[in-house]
């Protein structure tokens, strides 16, 4: 069990959060300051490579400050907001569209969804999404 943001952001190939709005996902992505120069954020703690999906809903400007941070971290980006009714997620009733500048982030992450049906890879989704 972890015990700190930073320990799992570092444990981690692909870190998934969900969080209730962009300020408190900022403050997780940015973290308070250690020092002068220096947060305690997770885009310091995350492993060069590694993927981190936010199931947030936030506004475009906050997804691209938050890609752009995680590009220069050597890490990627995707937004995958989780779109239901309440109660709708666990009956199966969610949409969750993904963006991210590289199709592959999600390839290479090797994720599933059972909703659409197991057929569909969400890479198949991300080719669908851009036509």
């Amino acid at each position: 069990k972890a015990s700190s943001v930073e320990e799992v952001a570092s444990s981690c190939d692909v870190l998934f959060t969900a969080l209730p709005n962009g300020s408190v996902l900022l403050s997780v992505v940015f973290g308070e300051m250690k020092d002068e120069t220096t947060s305690r954020g997770i885009h310091n703690f995350v492993r060069p490579s590694s993927i981190y999906v936010s199931c947030s809903t936030i506004s475009p400007t906050t997804s691209r400050l938050i890609a752009y941070v995680h590009t220069k971290c050597s890490t990627e980006f995707a937004a995958a907001p989780i779109c239901a009714c309440p109660g709708g997620l666990a009956l199966g009733h969610a949409t969750i569209p993904i963006s991210s500048s590289k199709q592959n982030h999600l390839n290479k992450s090797n994720l599933s969804c059972r909703y659409p049906p197991p057929k569909y890879k969400f890479s198949e989704m991300i080719e669908v999404q851009r036509m």
